[in-house]
């Protein structure tokens, strides 16, 4: 009796221990798609959220730089300077006219004298000065507060020609437009630039905010995401995630792949450098769509 109750006791434990183990092996297999797809990442490309070629308005000859590359510059600040000593001339002779009022002052004096002449022959003692004389003394007056109104009227466009010269003066100063690094500078002192506009003589790039551009993915899973969604990033060589916020999807895929672009957008405070590789992983709804020679697998 002894040894079958002994062996119903041994069958009665391995049952149990057989629904523990099915019990295990079913909670594995749940929580390994989840964990699978978690761990899924794709490489994509850093960039500058702005990358800029700046240039001249006019042609010159480049005077001075003021920066090199590698150099953080704020948005307004001066690049470079073209030989502006001629245009400098220009307008050191337009600021005079200007603020001259010497032909203002002399049309005033002038008509002030012809009304005096109009008023003493006009001035009704019969005899003394002819009709055509009194005809002539008030068109005289006439003329002369015509040659006033001219004169006021060159006085505005001498003030009008200096601001414009000024403009381009200062346009002569090739500043920047947006807080970022020097890139690239394609011309320096002595050089003639202005000539194509296509090729700038410096290149400045925005690397806070960076951008993040992910081309591998199809369109059935940017179907699934939205602008503002984000995404958890980090660099081969990092363990820390960082997340980083969906800013831009393409409008049109590539038919041909079956691919869409979609754009992050994340803080670079300390400015590292983008064009470098940085690992995207992607939240199970996506994973579970990833093919399987586009996946990467992070455990």
């Amino acid at each position: 009796m002894a040894s079958r109750k002994t062996l119903a006791c041994m069958s009665v434990l391995a049952l149990v221990l057989a629904g523990l183990v099915a019990t295990e092996h079913r909670a594995a297999a749940q929580a390994s798609p989840g964990q699978a797809a978690a761990a899924v990442t794709v490489t994509a490309i850093t960039e500058p959220s702005s990358r800029r070629g700046f240039t001249f308005n006019g042609l010159g000859v480049i005077d001075k730089v003021n920066v090199k590359e590698g150099d953080v510059v704020k948005s307004g600040q001066v690049l470079m300077i073209q030989d502006r000593e001629i245009e400098q001339i220009e307008l050191d002779r337009l600021n005079a006219e200007a603020t001259s009022q010497a032909r203002v002052e002399f049309a005033e004096a002038d008509l002030e004298l012809k009304k005096a002449v109009e008023r003493r022959k006009t001035s009704g003692v019969a005899g003394v000065f002819s009709l055509a004389e009194q005809e002539e003394a008030k068109l005289d007056r006439i003329s002369r507060e015509k040659s006033l109104e001219i004169a006021k009227l060159d006085q505005s466009q001498n003030v009008l020609k200096a601001k414009q010269q000024e403009a381009k003066v200062v346009r002569m100063e090739l500043r920047s437009r947006l807080d970022g690094i020097v890139e690239k500078i394609e011309a320096w002192e002595g050089e003639m630039t202005g000539a194509d506009p296509s090729k700038p003589p410096i290149i400045v790039v925005k690397n806070d905010p960076m951008h993040i551009v992910i081309r591998d993915l199809t369109t059935q899973q940017v179907a699934l995401l939205k602008l503002g969604d984000e995404l958890e990033v980090k660099y081969p060589d990092e363990k820390n995630w960082q997340r980083a916020k969906i800013s831009y999807i393409a409008p049109v895929a590539d038919a041909g792949s079956n691919r869409q672009t979609i754009r992050l957008e994340m803080p670079n405070p300390n400015n590292r450098a983008t064009g470098l590789e940085i690992q995207v992983k992607l939240p199970p709804k996506l994973a579970e769509l990833m093919p399987g020679d586009r996946a990467a697998m992070n455990r």
